[in-house]
């Protein structure tokens, strides 16, 4: 089970040993290990490099940065 306060509670921990079951929780979260997590910081490094450069950009050439970036 993840680490939920709902699962840790003392009347579901209760329930499950009364039948039987033994709980197993998950590693705390960690975004380290999750390869979603640096495709985002990378995507948002390289926003954040285009708004330092071009501070005064209009909207529509964001949205075509963020595509290209994308």
């Amino acid at each position: 089970m993840d680490n939920h306060s709902s699962h840790r509670s003392e009347d579901t921990i209760n329930l499950f040993k009364d039948l039987g079951i033994e709980i197993l929780f998950l590693p705390s979260y960690s975004s380290y290990l999750n390869p979603v997590e640096r495709i985002w910081g990378w995507i948002k490094l390289k926003w954040r490099a285009f708004n330092m450069a071009m501070p005064d950009v209009h909207e529509s050439d964001r949205q075509k940065e963020i595509e290209q970036i994308c």
